[in-house]
């Protein structure tokens, strides 16, 4: 599948490289860059035909699907545009800063019969997806509480781009980006959140920022989420059971213990994985396994982060989610 990245700059690249390491059904051919001049070097050592507009790609017989890479306020319109041209999209992730600006979005795509993509990649770990194993097949027991911190300094040390100091792009500071990783990775393992309340502390202006989120699940476990912008990049999810324990640590590994038994762990590639979710994106497209995120998980993950962002005006103060179906 030849694919464009919308937007060029240094997440647009990190997915690039991401698929010439780890190839694969998709690929990219095609670049919507604003300032072709500065990117055009890249685009020449990439093999990246540039284009000045997605109107231009969605217009390309030579491109056949779109991949957003913008700043988060425009992902729905231009999600609605791929639409309109039949084309399907990846997006990255928010989908939306609201939940019917998220509907929007969704019903576009399922209208035109298309494949929407969401690029929540931390669900693709290995190390992940082996603790998922252990959840959903009741090794741990009854799920009594999640927990999730992931922290990076990637604002601070100015690896972002500067549009996500924007409070109107990134409302809520970290929590519209690692955070919002960490929210859906703990959705995708016990279903809608019912409520939540929280902090969120601004250490400076924009860039060092620290949440603490509380929330219950409607299936009945506690959750407890914690990012900061500022610290070097950590990540950690852990699920406590009746009948036991198992945490991801790192991007690598999965650590887990049960009642009389001794602990465990194992080890796989400590890196992201990019690459096979725009690949299970590419598969979907062409019509084979549904993408690993659904519509209905995409809008229970909007729902929480919308409630999150109203409860940290209100410190501490309980809010309760929009429960959503399709």
């Amino acid at each position: 599948m030849r694919a464009a990245i919308v937007g060029l700059g240094w997440w647009g690249r990190v997915l690039v490289e991401a698929t010439e390491a780890h190839p694969g059904p998709l690929r990219f051919t095609h670049a919507v860059v604003r300032n072709p001049d500065r990117a055009r070097a890249y685009a020449s050592t990439h093999a990246l035909a540039l284009l000045p507009s997605l109107d231009a790609a969605l217009d390309d017989p030579n491109v056949d699907a779109i991949v957003l890479a913008t700043p988060h306020s425009l992902h729905v319109d231009q999600i609605r545009q791929c639409a309109a041209a039949g084309k399907p999209v990846f997006s990255e992730k928010p989908l939306a800063l609201s939940l019917a600006e998220a509907r929007r979005a969704i019903d576009a795509c399922r209208a035109a019969g298309i494949v929407l993509g969401l690029g929540t990649d931390r669900r693709m770990l290995p190390a992940f997806q082996h603790l998922a194993t252990l959840v959903m097949g009741g090794t741990l027991g009854t799920i009594l509480q999640l927990e999730a911190q992931y922290s990076n300094d990637n604002m601070s040390a100015g690896v972002s781009g500067d549009w996500r100091d924007d409070p109107h792009e990134a409302p809520a500071g970290g929590m519209s980006g690692p955070g919002l990783h960490a929210l859906d990775a703990l959705i995708s393992l016990a279903g809608p959140v019912a409520e939540v309340s929280g902090r969120l502390a601004l250490v400076s202006e924009g860039t060092v920022d620290a949440i603490t989120l509380i929330c219950r699940f409607v299936s009945g476990p506690a959750m407890l989420l914690g990012c900061v912008r500022g610290t070097p990049n950590y990540f950690r999810i852990a699920v406590f059971g009746t009948l036991g324990w198992a945490e991801v640590r790192g991007f690598g590994t999965c650590t887990w213990q049960l009642k009389g038994e001794p602990r465990r762990e194992v080890h796989y590639r400590d890196q992201l994985a990019i690459a096979p979710l725009l690949h299970a994106f590419a598969e979907a497209a062409a019509g084979g396994a549904p993408f690993p995120v659904t519509p209905l998980s995409m809008l229970q993950t909007v729902a929480a982060f919308e409630a999150s962002v109203s409860a940290f005006e209100r410190p501490f103060s309980c809010h309760q989610v929009e429960q959503v179906t399709l």
